[in-house]
């Protein structure tokens, strides 16, 4: 399936959000046109059931557009879903490595996985790495061997088959 008929993707999403501004555009124009009519011509005094007429029509009108609304919002919230859930199947949790320099965290992530799993790993398969938690530098905590434990850290692939 292409990636751009998925359902709930980003295209699909944007299209039903297009034909819900469509509808809404041509459904308050034509409650205009039979308003302005109504009002030109004076058949509004003359026939107060058009104006019940058009009030039920905005009605529906708003009714339609809310209810596909919900039903674009339902799609958004579980796409998201779906990326979060993807983007998470790419991470791994370290435990056990010593802290250092951050900034080369990544070459130190791809230097231990390379060594210990006998699985080459560069900088360029690493989308990025994070130690998690606070630092014992900033942490309030009053527990005496968070400074001797060091803090897991987070890597995330750039691809799922690593």
């Amino acid at each position: 399936m292409s990636r751009h008929k998925r359902k709930g993707s980003t295209t699909e999403i944007s299209s039903k959000m297009s034909q819900i501004e469509d509808r809404l555009e041509t459904g308050l124009g034509e409650i205009r046109n039979q308003l302005g009519t109504a009002i030109a011509t004076g058949t509004a005094q003359k026939n107060p059931d058009l104006l019940k007429q058009l009030t039920d029509k905005l009605n529906l009108l708003e009714n339609c557009i809310k209810s596909s609304l919900e039903e674009v919002k339902k799609e958004m919230h579980d796409f998201l879903d779906m990326q979060k859930k993807r983007f998470n199947e790419n991470g791994v949790a370290f435990f056990g490595i010593q802290e250092g320099d951050t900034s080369v965290l990544p070459e130190t992530m791809a230097k231990f996985i390379t060594s210990k799993f006998n699985f080459e790993v560069t900088v360029a398969d690493i989308n990025y790495c994070y130690r998690m938690g606070a630092s014992s530098t900033t942490s309030t905590s009053s527990r005496a061997d968070r400074s001797k434990r060091p803090r897991p850290v987070a890597v995330f692939f750039v691809n799922r088959w690593l």
